[in-house]
């Protein structure tokens, strides 16, 4: 009170007070005609400027922890949500909302042995224990990580990137205790990392010079081995079979080359030159699998040669898969609108798990009333006898406005499921059969866009995006289909995206957000185990 009295001469020809009405307790104040000034009533003058005087300091205070009050409250509502420990019984629809989080605050995992590896976009590398969401140890990296966590050998690997143009980082972990083993630096973006026979590969990119890199460490110490540079960006992780690493690039006007290069000291093999976009997403029993614009090859994989090219609808970086001597794979045709659209709002979908470029296209960046051309793109199912190259089935999607893009596939006794998206307030789910391609169902999604999935045990577990006006405010959702006709078995909302598949260990779903978040759901229900935030300050 002292300090509020010495301080108040300074403040209250500037401060307009309005007097609360005047207590009983108060009888000079009462006496007091309407007009009539403190100075013109000598009797009681100190009196009524102390009374006055303890109106004015109690006002100023009231007004004083308003503000404070207020403070606090928008403060809160700017910052990032505290960490939270994990929680044993947690509702399991709808998820409580947390705080305003930075969009940089996604978080990926991988799971091995019962833990739990978060990497988190704010600059952390936590191990959770996969039971509970106790936390077993976390350490710091800077900056953030760029992708989930790769287990190898009783080490962790995890890539780091400040933005787009680098630089990145490579950090190596212990997996008992997170203790820093080695971290490798690069001044460009880090792109894919792979880790085969006790050698680490990371690919790069240097955005003025538009080379890609392929940079080949020793994984006990972080040692270079050796070091390649090619035109163009790594759209997919190295290849490794049989001591030789397969490795593609793409430049900007389209031209890809596909490398096969000695594991142990990166010399050249061989090159297969495309006039687009390409890649080489697997290797199988001495056959390199090549996919373009010109089509599916097959490659010989000791020496390059073209054994057989099968024409396909459009591009894709969804990995295929080889089931019984078949390969199946998706394709999307993209095409330019023929007028740009105008747009009222910002509308952006960061390349996250297996949408990748192709959906960035659909998804533009754009300005608040700008016009943009929009890309279409209309998806297929392959199944090609891996043998000769022979085309077994062929099957479209439905062409709705234009639009049907598949962003994931999966393989499960004998079905093929496939994830599509028309807009992101409608995406499919179809069923296949792979023998045939024959469709045997497909479920429509109103509530948002289907990202990613994981099928297993009958069951498909969905993460899909809910469009709320911008990235920023999307929300997303956990779904578990029946696999054998599609039909819902629960539906779990979340308040941040989730953008990578839900993974299933045992009984548990684990599944992590846009906003930092790592949370374990009863597979059977979807009832909430536990949730861990993964604030780093």
């Amino acid at each position: 009170m002292r300090d509020a009295e010495d301080e108040l001469p300074q403040h209250e020809s500037a401060v307009e007070i309005t007097p609360l009405p005047q207590e009983k307790e108060a009888p000079e104040a009462e006496q007091l005609s309407v007009g009539m000034t403190l100075e013109n009533t000598p009797q009681s003058g100190r009196a009524n400027r102390s009374g006055t005087r303890r109106y004015i300091l109690t006002s100023l205070a009231l007004c004083l922890v308003l503000a404070l009050f207020l403070t606090i409250v928008v403060v809160q509502l700017h910052q990032p949500a505290k960490p939270s420990s994990h929680a044993s019984s947690l509702v399991a629809s709808p998820t409580a909302t947390p705080a305003y989080v930075p969009t940089d605050y996604s978080v990926n995992t991988t799971i091995v042995n019962g833990v739990v590896y978060a990497g988190a976009a704010n600059g952390a590398v936590y191990a959770l224990r996969a039971s509970d969401g106790n936390v077993l140890w976390h350490h710091k990296i800077s900056p953030g990580a760029s992708a989930a966590p790769l287990v190898n050998d009783g080490i962790i690997y995890i890539t780091t990137s400040v933005s787009d143009v680098g630089p990145g980082s490579l950090y190596v972990l212990r997996v008992s205790d997170g203790k820093e083993l080695w971290h490798y630096t690069i001044s460009d973006a880090v792109g894919n990392l792979l880790v085969a026979n006790g050698i680490t590969y990371v690919t790069s990119y240097d955005v003025v010079s538009q080379n890609g890199s392929l940079v080949a460490l020793q994984a006990s110490d972080g040692t270079q081995l050796w070091h390649e540079t090619a035109r163009g960006f790594s759209y997919n992780a190295p290849v490794v079979d049989n001591q030789v690493v397969y490795v593609s690039a793409s430049a900007d006007n389209g031209s890809g080359t596909v490398y096969a290069l000695r594991a142990d000291n990166g010399a050249q093999l061989w090159h297969y030159a495309t006039t687009t976009f390409t890649s080489v997403p697997l290797v199988v029993n001495g056959i390199a699998y090549l996919i373009s614009d010109q089509g599916l090859s097959a490659l010989r994989a000791s020496d390059g040669q073209l054994l057989w090219r099968v024409p396909v609808e459009g591009n894709t970086n969804i990995p295929p898969q080889v089931k019984n001597g078949v390969l199946y794979l998706t394709t999307t045709k993209i095409s330019l609108e023929a007028s740009a659209t105008p747009t009222n709002q910002v509308s952006s979908l960061p390349q996250v798990g297996m949408i990748g470029n192709l959906l960035q296209s659909v998804v533009p960046k754009a300005p608040v009333k700008q016009k943009v051309p929009l890309k279409q793109g209309l998806s297929s199912v392959y199944a090609v006898r891996i043998s000769d190259g022979t085309v077994l089935w062929h099957y479209s999607m439905s062409n709705e406005k234009g639009n049907n893009w598949a962003n994931w596939f999966s393989i499960e006794n004998g079905t093929v499921y496939v994830g599509t998206y028309v807009d992101q307030d409608k995406s499919y789910i179809y069923a296949l059969r792979s023998s045939d391609g024959s469709l045997l169902w497909r479920h429509a999604m109103y509530r948002g866009m289907s990202i990613n999935a994981f099928v297993a045990n009958g069951v498909i577990y969905i993460a899909s995006f809910i469009n709320n006006g911008s990235i920023n405010d999307g929300s997303g959702a956990v779904y578990a289909l029946r696999s054998s006709d599609g039909a819902q078995l629960w539906y779990h909302p979340m308040y941040w995206v989730v953008y990578n598949p839900p993974m299933l260990v045992g009984a548990t779903i684990y599944v992590s957000t846009a906003g930092g978040e790592v949370y374990a759901f009863q597979a059977s229900n979807g009832s909430a185990l536990w949730h861990f935030h993964t604030d780093v300050q």
